[in-house]
């Protein structure tokens, strides 16, 4: 396995503009409204700006226990009265004060408080195509290279509905079902169609997983009959590609409620969110299956809502089945697919209603946006085969039956491998639709090997020609073990010391490490409790590839109490010293166990390799 070559500020950049959305649960600490203030002050995008009466106005979304709860969220916002979200999951919507922020957080009556960050479509890079430039139509249809990598097979006789959570849907495209505007599809913004896509990220998502086929016209898809299944469209992200945490929590509880069995989201944006951590749990318990793009910064850092236990992070390969450089990796990438160089449908130059013939257009884009609809699609192909089956044996039909790469095993830059329609359908003929399932975990923990069944399910309609799959040893699938330091192995985490020579005051010494993406986040690894003078203590960690933030402190204010280093553990090359006194920080950022770039607090490069 191989890590992608990048750069702390490159990786910063990468945040400011959205492109990478990283963030852990907040740790609780008895006060919700802290954890409100310190990401306001961090600076994360949000709808604000605003003010009144001097004070500054937050968008939050608030999920109240009960009718006072509801109340009380009503009585802060300005207007009296929040924008629903959900009934069923006691969720709005309401602006108010910053003041007002710790009044919600701490009342037995509110449930949840967080706040309505802004969501993206992931970024995507536009790839040259020799047979067409950028938004041409094509004469003739062509099977992009993704449909045949996921071992298609023939639809099934049980229609099952995909809802995708985009910005919309160009309903006028010569070469995708034309859907019934009054009935399939959602917009929670004001003057924002769900079937004008003034974007295109959200059509050409559709047409991966629904593009018709045979019909000589453009490109052919995962499910290419659509007599055999049926979209609706959550316009979860405007015209311009952004929208609110709000506006994608509204879409996908309408997804729900439409009847939708998956959900595909190619989007990301914020940080963790407890509001939408219970809505998405939920929700899948209540029987959908919800899948996400991992996101796109190249690093370890989790983006949401792919990691969300209860969604599947679908990660990125190319044609060759390579790992994406682009593609996040983490404990929470379940499984991968197509997502460089993926042709697919774009808007035309139609509007809704003016009565233009069917136009359209195609091209060809990379991104873990690109992967995550190959999933949905495949879950919803095999799916129309096993209608028995819940959202759960589905899911675990994917993971266990996908084609490994990379590490024996499931691994974090893969999951647990290449997604395959066959694969899928073979798995579920020998196991059945009775197996016990796990709970929702995400990542490797997600898989459970079940005994074969001694009574398959009803198969509705075996696949009449499916393509020839390529041989492929699918080795037994287990959890991720946890690395050996030292030494790290080449391809895997890189062994790091963390050295602490103490001379005195040495119980308040403190240290931490954690993701330079997530300064709120929890510690990936710390230190604390020197009770002994004059002495020294050291601690190895493994890290991943990625950009780091290392802080120690010493809370007695004494200079002089000592010294701290961190080195490598192959080679014992120090890349960070200093003198214990007062709190230090500093950022440093992993190419490989050889390259090293470090700054301190204030962003001045002080090493870069070695």
């Amino acid at each position: 396995m191989k890590f992608a070559s990048f750069g702390v500020a490159a990786v910063a950049g990468a945040l400011l503009t959205g492109s990478a959305y990283a963030g852990f649960p907040d740790a609780h600490d008895g006060s919700l409204s802290q954890n409100l203030d310190r990401k306001l002050d961090s600076g994360r995008e949000l709808d604000s700006g605003r003010e009144l009466d001097g004070e500054e106005l937050v968008s939050v979304i608030v999920q109240y226990k009960d009718e006072e709860g509801y109340g009380i969220a009503n009585s802060v916002d300005v207007e009296h009265h929040g924008r629903d979200i959900s009934h069923e999951h006691k969720t709005e919507v309401i602006t108010t004060q910053r003041k007002n922020l710790d009044l919600l957080a701490n009342n037995p009556h509110i449930a949840a408080v967080d706040l309505d960050e802004k969501m993206y479509a992931l970024p995507y890079i536009r790839t040259n195509d020799g047979n067409a430039g950028e938004g041409e139509r094509r004469l003739e249809e062509e099977i992009p290279y993704g449909i045949t990598m996921i071992e298609p097979i023939d639809q099934g006789i049980h229609s099952v509905k995909i809802c995708v959570v985009d910005t919309g849907y160009y309903n006028n495209h010569e070469d995708l079902p034309i859907l019934n505007v009054d009935n399939d599809g959602f917009s929670p913004y004001e003057g924002q169609l769900w079937n004008v896509d003034g974007h295109g990220h959200g059509t050409h998502c559709a047409g991966t997983i629904g593009a018709i086929g045979k019909n000589g016209k453009g490109v052919t898809s995962v499910n290419p009959d659509p007599s055999k299944f049926s979209f609706f469209i959550g316009k979860g992200l405007t015209n311009s590609g952004s929208g609110s945490s709000s506006g994608v929590l509204q879409a996908v509880e309408t997804c729900k409620e439409s009847g939708a069995n998956i959900i595909s989201m190619s989007l990301g944006g914020g940080g963790f969110s407890t509001v939408a951590n219970s809505t998405y749990a939920s929700i899948y318990d209540a029987g959908v299956l919800i899948v996400a793009a991992a996101g796109n910064a190249g690093t370890s850092a989790y983006s949401y809502p792919a990691s969300y236990s209860s969604i599947m992070s679908v990660a990125a390969v190319d044609s060759n089945e390579n790992r994406a450089s682009f593609s996040q990796y983490n404990d929470q990438v379940e499984i991968a697919a197509p997502g460089v160089g993926v042709k697919s449908t774009l808007p035309g130059q139609g509007l809704p209603g003016d009565g233009s013939p069917r136009d359209g257009s195609y091209a060809s884009w990379s991104g873990t946006s690109m992967a995550c609809p190959h999933v949905a699609g495949v879950a919803a192909l095999v799916w129309s085969h096993f209608p028995n089956c819940s959202n759960k044996h589905i899911r675990q039909a994917l993971i266990a039956s996908a084609r490994d790469k990379g590490a024996a095993g499931c691994d974090r830059l893969f999951g647990h491998g290449i997604v395959s329609a066959q694969g899928a359908y073979d798995y579920l003929k020998e196991k059945g639709c009775n197996f016990e399932v796990v709970e929702a975990r995400g990542g490797c923990d997600q898989f459970h090997d079940p005994p074969p069944s001694t009574t398959p399910p009803p198969i509705t309609q075996p696949p009449s020609t499916p393509p020839t799959p390529v041989p492929s040893p699918t080795p037994s699938k287990a959890p991720v073990v946890a690395p050996v330091v030292p030494p790290s192995p080449p391809g895997s985490c890189i062994g790091i010391s963390v050295d602490i020579a103490t001379v005195s005051h040495s119980s308040e010494i403190s240290w931490s490490i954690k993701h330079f993406l997530n300064p709120l986040g929890d510690a990936i690894a710390s230190g604390a409790g020197f009770t002994q003078h004059d002495a020294s203590y050291n601690q190895n960690e493994c890290l991943e590839a990625g950009v780091y933030s290392f802080s120690i402190s010493d809370d007695s204010g004494s200079t002089g109490t000592g010294t701290y280093k961190l080195s490598l553990v192959n080679g014992g090359k120090v890349f960070i010293e200093g003198q214990l006194g007062n709190a230090k920080e500093h950022v440093f950022g992993f190419v490989s166990q050889d390259t090293v770039h470090v700054t301190d607090s204030c962003g001045n490069s002080v090493l870069s390799g070695f």
